[in-house]
């Protein structure tokens, strides 16, 4: 008898440290949850204030004897580098 109410202290024991070891883990997801909502809140308010001006498209200069040129050649230039011989070759 004295054994099984030793048993039923220790049950509740355990019962309520599982209980309130899930009360403080669902309020530190819930902590969580509501400063990332801050930190968002504050990324999204600094980003609003950018200003991006209105691209002019009668102010843009374009080549359009470009496709009619002829005679010119694309050169691409490349530097023969030791660090890129090595790791890649």
């Amino acid at each position: 008898m004295r054994i099984e109410k030793e048993r039923k202290k220790w049950q509740d024991l355990v019962e309520k440290r599982r209980t309130a070891f899930c009360l403080l883990w669902k309020l530190s997801v819930f902590l969580l949850f509501i400063g990332g909502l801050y930190v968002y809140g504050q990324i999204d308010s600094r980003l609003n204030k950018i200003e991006t001006p209105q691209l002019d498209e009668s102010k843009i200069v374009t080549n359009v004897t470009a496709p009619q040129m002829s005679g010119y050649t694309t050169y691409a230039l490349f530097r023969n580098r030791p660090a890129f011989q090595e790791c890649c070759a």
